[in-house]
């Protein structure tokens, strides 16, 4: 992503020293903050010296120019916001997240949480999630690696807020990891909320995606295989990010709705506090949120000359093909077909 406001020349390159003038350009309180900022640093160069934000980010939007395709939506944006690493910063994360929605982010992908035994302060987690979420940015958020066995404490705030899509971690064939966060969680005893009694509480996680030995970017130098909900997380926030490029009308409770959906049931049936509604699935959750869907192929190779008619796609035949779509959305033309 390259911020509109800062981009002087209009270009749209990356960390452009045309751009970087030492002005508050677009008077949004952060000076030549071209691709984000550094909540942490209070600079505008959002630059890893981690590698955990690259891995989580490739996982979004790598497109494999290095050799291995990591990311599950390739030709998303990135808006890069640092944050500190220790559990007193998260006023960082808050204004990050306040950054990001004011600034357009369709979704945020946060693979980090404050366990409850770090004392978090959960009520302003939740209302400024809820702000967030309102302001039109989607917010998926890892559950936690804590497992189970201390509910319901186990997933990390804020994945343990209600209206957030949190994520569990599943291996590669479909069994959930070891360390993934179970539910339930509770609100019963933060003010000024006191729901979700326990028990039973509020089943959590929402849902799961791939998180055990995640092949992904090791900062600018190859790739990293990393295992967590972290890396779970920035599967679903890709799936989100082409549900929304499908559907740009999609608000985040209906992409957590049809996320939940379209989702594959796995453990218990239906939602549970390993998988949540199981492990998404992100061509059912496009194809739910499309205009068109495909209802039908027909082959027509009828016409003697280039086919033989049996219905079928022979070796050497030419054939046509009759597709039958259908406008899935209730308020709007599909147009520009091709």
């Amino acid at each position: 992503w390259v911020n509109p406001g800062e981009d002087l020349d209009g270009d749209g390159v990356v960390m452009d020293p045309d751009d970087q003038n030492g002005i508050d350009d677009d008077g949004n309180g952060y000076v030549d903050d071209l691709i984000g900022y550094d909540m942490d640093q209070r600079d505008n160069d959002p630059d890893d010296d981690n590698s955990h934000g690259s891995h989580c980010a490739g996982t979004v939007a790598g497109d494999g120019t290095s050799g291995t395709q990591a990311g599950v939506a390739p030709d998303a944006a990135i808006m890069v916001l640092r944050v500190g690493l220790s559990f007193s910063d998260e006023p960082d994360v808050w204004e990050a997240m306040q950054y990001a929605a004011e600034n357009g982010a369709d979704a945020i992908s946060m693979s980090l949480g404050w366990p409850h035994g770090q004392n978090p302060d959960r009520a302003t987690w939740r209302a400024n999630c809820e702000n967030t979420i309102d302001l039109g940015t989607a917010m998926v958020i890892a559950a936690g690696n804590e497992g189970q066995g201390a509910e319901p404490d186990n997933i990390r705030t804020p994945g343990d807020v209600p209206r957030i899509i949190s994520v569990a971690a599943t291996d590669c064939s479909d069994n959930i990891a070891s360390f993934s966060s179970r539910g339930p969680v509770t609100w019963q005893d933060v003010d000024p909320y006191f729901d979700h009694p326990y028990p039973p509480g509020l089943t959590k996680p929402d849902v799961a995606g791939p998180g055990v030995s995640t092949v992904s970017h090791n900062l600018c130098s190859g790739y990293s295989t990393k295992s967590g909900t972290s890396m779970a997380t920035p599967h679903v926030a890709g799936a989100v990010a082409l549900m929304i490029s499908g559907n740009p009308a999609l608000g985040h409770d209906e992409v957590k709705q049809v996320l939940m959906d379209t989702s594959i049931d796995l453990g218990s049936p239906g939602m549970d506090n390993t998988f949540g509604m199981g492990r998404v699935d992100a061509f059912a959750a496009v194809d739910a949120v499309f205009g068109l869907s495909l209802e039908e192929i027909e082959v027509l190779d009828d016409d003697p000359s280039l086919a033989n008619g049996d219905g079928g796609i022979d070796t050497g035949e030419l054939v046509q093909l009759r597709l039958t779509l259908k406008n899935n959305w209730a308020d709007r033309a599909a147009t520009d077909i091709e």
